[in-house]
Formats: structure tokens, sequence, C-alpha cells
């Protein structure tokens, strides 16, 4: 089960609350009664860590950043209904290596050609072209605590739904996000920086034909698939563009 917890920082908050998550799903449905189902896009931030591993890299690992409709079928159940969004891995359950990074004392876990756009409805899934640019996600553990960036934005018309993502760069991996850069890197339109250091974008997001809007995506999705390591999850911050 998902568990609140607490870690100390040098930069504010010093003492920050997380959730962390292992080989779990967490959903909260959106308060869109102004909007309805008109929204062009929605961004789905994370202020997040990887648990200390040890050293050693990651495998098997499925993480998943989104949209869903409600909080009964989401993306991780073989009776989704509907979900949009970014995701690291390969959804049915199969191998995704992280690499493992030392980072001066300040370790994090990298990866190339890794991540792309995807929607799910039931078992099925299609997702887009695998993304190019290289991810990181700082860990726990080093000599200074950091809490990183990544993103997934679902944008949307009548007829299709685009969804793909961002995250921070192994350029600024090894440098604590604190909540007021994470707040700012929320907010940039475009192609945000995290620290200073342009993040990396999946740019080949999936284009999903006539149809795909029967049932509206409404909630938030996270799904983290590991059995033996935990995300910890420290801030989220969601925007809605009409």
């Amino acid at each position: 089960m998902a568990v609140i917890g607490q870690q100390a920082f040098v930069l504010e908050p010093t003492s920050d609350k997380y959730l962390s998550l292992v080989d779990e799903e967490f959903v909260r449905k959106l308060d869109l009664s102004k909007f309805g189902n008109n929204w062009s896009k929605i961004r789905i931030a994370l202020n997040i860590a990887f648990d200390n591993t040890g050293g050693g890299n990651l495998s098997n690992c499925v993480f998943f950043v989104g949209l869903c409709n409600g909080t009964t079928y989401p993306f991780g159940s073989q009776q989704c209904v509907n979900a949009a969004g970014y995701v690291w891995g390969d959804p049915i359950g199969g191998a995704q290596a992280a690499t493992y990074a030392a980072g001066g004392g300040n370790p994090y876990y990298s990866g190339g050609l890794s991540y792309y756009g995807i929607r799910k409805v039931g078992a099925g899934w299609t997702s887009a072209t695998v993304g190019s640019a290289t991810w990181a996600f700082p860990a726990t553990g080093g000599s200074v605590e950091r809490r990183g960036w990544v993103c997934a934005e679902i944008a949307q018309n009548a007829t299709t739904v685009f969804p793909g993502g961002k995250t921070e760069p192994t350029a600024s991996a090894t440098a604590d996000c604190w909540y007021e850069h994470f707040v700012y890197a929320t907010n940039q339109g475009g192609t945000p920086y995290v620290l200073e250091s342009i993040c990396a974008v999946n740019t080949q997001t999936l284009v999903l034909g006539a149809g795909w809007n029967s049932n509206p995506l409404d909630t938030v999705n996270i799904l983290w698939r590991s059995p033996t390591y935990a995300l910890r999850i420290y801030a989220m911050i969601v925007t809605i563009t009409v």
C-alpha cells in the first residue's frame, strides 16, 4: 500500500513529505466541472525521486503519468476504460532498464530511447515512436538529497488526443529541483528549463483516431510498477489549458 514519509532537504521545504509507491497505482479525479471535456491541454508535473537501490541498475520497471477515465479501471487495469499519457517501459510488463550514475556522490538514473506517448483501452495499447531524448531521475541517498521534475502533457481536439512528455535532463540531475523551481519549470510554456537546463522532450507524440473520447479523460493516473524499489512523489501540479 502507498506510504506517506518525510525527507530532510537543504532547500525549501527543508522537511518535505512524500507519497511512496511500490508496485502501485495512484488515481485522483479532477474537478473539470467548469470545462467538461472542452480543454485543449492538461499538463501533469511531478516532483519525484527513486529510492536508493544501493548503486544497482533498475530493471523490469514501468512508470506511467497521464490521465484516465474515472478511478475504477485506470491504466494498469486489464479493463482500462480509457487512458492516455507518457510511459517509460513496456506497459504490458516487459523489461525496461534504467542505468545508475554515481553523479559525484549524488546518484541518479538515466536512459535514452525509452519513453513515448501512449493510449490504452482494456489490455490493448497503442504507442508512438519511442522518444530519443535522455531523461534523468535523481535517487535518494546522495550527499545532497534531491527532487526531480517530470511531466506528461495530453493535448486534444474534437477527434484526436496527443499524449507525450518531458523530463529533467542529466545536466540538472545532481542538483535539487526544490519546490520554487519545480513550480517555475511547470508553468513555462513550450520546452521548459529545469534548474537552467533545457528539459528532455519526447517530441514523437501519438496521434489517435476519431472516437477516442467516448470515455473522457478526467482523472490523474500514476503507475509505478516495481516490486522492489519505491517511487517518491513530493509534489504534483496539474495545469489546464482551454
